[in-house]
């Protein structure tokens, strides 16, 4: 468990902002591409089809697969944030922008 210390005084740059906007926007695609997924098996399954032609599409469907693919949704989303943590970590780091890199760490530890 990490430890989350609190940072007062700190004020998000424009550069820490713009990417916690990304962040954001990254966990939205990531619930977009989870419901996109299942909305398209379902629509192949469905769409266009009568009962016994939908019964037999349910047979047929590598429901595997879709599974592995629901799993691997939150992974994905995960490492495209953590990239981008890592990156302001590595920003920080740089200019020496001491309380930033530390709320940036405290993000890719789970912080909030």
């Amino acid at each position: 468990m990490a430890v989350c210390e609190t940072l007062i005084g700190l004020r998000l740059d424009a550069q820490s902002k713009a990417a916690l906007e990304k962040i954001g926007r990254m966990q939205h695609m990531g619930d977009a591409l989870a419901v996109m997924t299942s909305a398209g098996v379902f629509s192949s399954i469905f769409s266009k089809s009568n009962a016994a032609t939908a019964a037999y599409n349910v047979t047929q469907t590598d429901w595997v697969l879709y599974i592995q693919a629901m799993r691997a949704v939150p992974n994905v989303t995960r490492r495209a944030i953590e990239k981008e943590v890592e990156l302001m970590i590595f920003t920080y780091q740089l200019s020496n922008e001491e309380m930033l890199r530390r709320f940036w760490e405290g993000m890719l530890n789970g912080c909030r």
